[in-house]
């Protein structure tokens, strides 16, 4: 009888592992889904021996590669650009500097042709409207940076370059130059 009952045991241990195998066979990647609580262990087991929990591993960890690729190319864009911000934010910065040197000294020589056209009312005249220009200037230039926004460096060395030729005209007409 022991004989015949480890033959059956066999036998019942074979058909066991032959339904595991076929239900190995029988599932699909789409029916292995590790958060699916109702799978029942014929099934899980089937994934496990079908292979489909492996590919699911190594399907996320692709997935999971190329977004770590794109995130690194995505910080290497974001540093370039703060590098490019940093280094623009320099250059207007320097430009600004650059400008209120130039109105300084725009007001600078304006005074001196005011003190040298003492009584030439033609001239005191231009100078009281180059004044002008450059007071509306500065005010325009302080009311844009006060709102956050800055006027274009452009536009600002154009109005700039304009109150120069000004003043260089008057220079010329009192024979300062």
């Amino acid at each position: 009888m022991p004989r015949l009952y480890w033959v059956n045991h066999m036998k019942q241990t074979a058909l066991l592992l032959l339904v595991f195998a076929l239900g190995g066979c029988a599932t699909t990647a789409q029916d292995c889904d590790p958060a699916q609580r109702d799978a029942n262990v014929l099934r899980k087991a089937g994934c496990v021996y079908g292979g489909h929990y492996q590919q699911r591993v190594e399907q996320k960890q692709a997935v999971l590669l190329d977004e770590q690729q794109a995130n690194r190319l995505f910080q290497a864009t974001y540093d370039a650009l703060q590098q490019e911000s940093a280094q623009v934010s320099a250059d207007l910065l320097a430009q600004q500097v650059s400008l209120d040197r130039v109105r300084s000294s725009i007001n600078i020589l304006l005074a001196e042709i005011k003190t040298k056209a003492a009584g030439n009312q033609d001239i005191e005249q231009q100078v009281s409207a180059l004044e002008n220009r450059l007071q509306s200037l500065q005010l325009e230039i302080e009311m844009a940076r006060s709102r956050g926004e800055a006027l274009p460096v452009m536009q600002q060395r154009q109005q700039m370059a304009e109150l120069q030729l000004g003043v260089q005209d008057l220079q010329a007409a009192l024979g300062l130059r």
